[in-house]
């Protein structure tokens, strides 16, 4: 089972979160996990690779694609995000995504994707072990599918006069 995790390595990205959460995950499971994150930035540095914990430089667009197919789960744990597009990326494929509840589509998409609180390092390992169970994992496989992956100019407007109404 590989998470997956895409963006730049700054300090709201919340990645040092993320890899706690996973060894707590991988050490309560005894599953054959991998976290592979994908990206540069600043705070790279402050990381280490593993055998459970892959680090690779940006991808292209098409390379990131086939990533997010080729992994189980897809992981934005971010303390702020707007609009990630990873996370329009991940729901495009059909791929499971755990989002944080920081971003702008958590009113958009809160009764089809799963919210993480970015703060809750207990949310997120609940999280992803209810999804290593095949059954809730093909269950948010269908919830996906609910979601429209395509979006005019004018879904984009009023999407983004909601979300300025809302603050």
């Amino acid at each position: 089972y590989q998470l997956l995790f895409a963006g730049r390595f700054l300090k709201l990205k919340n990645i040092d979160f993320l890899i706690r959460v996973f060894y707590r995950v991988l050490l309560k499971t005894n599953k054959d996990l991998t976290l592979k994150i994908i990206g540069e930035g600043p705070e790279r540095k402050h990381f280490k690779a593993d055998k459970n914990v892959i680090f690779s430089p940006p991808l292209s667009h098409q390379d990131l694609l086939e990533e997010i197919q080729k992994s189980w789960l897809c992981v934005l744990p971010s303390l702020t995000e707007i609009t990630p597009n990873f996370a329009l990326e991940c729901i495009a494929l059909g791929k499971p995504i755990l989002l944080t509840k920081e971003t702008d589509y958590y009113e958009i998409f809160k009764d089809d994707l799963i919210f993480i609180d970015p703060q809750n390092e207990k949310d997120l390992e609940e999280k992803i072990i209810y999804l290593l169970d095949k059954e809730n994992y093909l269950n948010y496989v269908q919830r996906l599918k609910r979601i429209p992956t395509t979006r005019s100019w004018e879904d984009v407007i009023k999407e983004h006069e909601k979300i300025i109404t809302l603050h």
